[in-house]
């Protein structure tokens, strides 16, 4: 299979199950209000392939010939992956409609551990 035919048959496949509640989640209905959940969804794709000889394969080669293979390797592969995380709710109610965002506080914590150690890094640095 081409590499072009593995990614037809990668996305057709992602596609069939794509959903707009994928990205919205079904209405919570009460009184007074309907509430919508919304998630951000990530599509990632990622191949490779190679084939050929490196200068060390081709001395071998007539060693390969001689056991029946024609010594030219190849091939290549192929992946996806799809991530949602939620970021909030849509809150309708007669009089407005408002969007709530959800707080991801590992999200929050792993940035401010991120911006603390970068300074200081640039501290120990600046001490030299």
């Amino acid at each position: 299979m081409s590499i072009y035919e593995t990614f037809k048959t990668v996305m057709s496949q992602i596609l069939d199950t794509t959903q707009i509640k994928t990205v919205f989640g079904d209405p919570i209905r009460t009184e007074n209000k309907v509430v919508i959940p919304a998630a951000k969804v990530k599509y990632m794709f990622w191949g490779g392939g190679g084939g050929g000889h490196t200068q060390s394969q081709k001395d071998n080669q007539r060693e390969a010939e001689e056991d029946g293979c024609n010594g030219i390797g190849g091939g290549g592969g192929g992946g996806a992956g799809v991530s949602t995380r939620a970021v909030g709710v849509y809150e309708i109610t007669d009089k407005e409609t408002k969007f709530i965002p959800v707080v991801d506080t590992k999200y929050i914590v792993m940035m401010v551990m991120g911006f603390l150690f970068v300074m200081y890094k640039i501290s120990k640095k600046s001490e030299r």
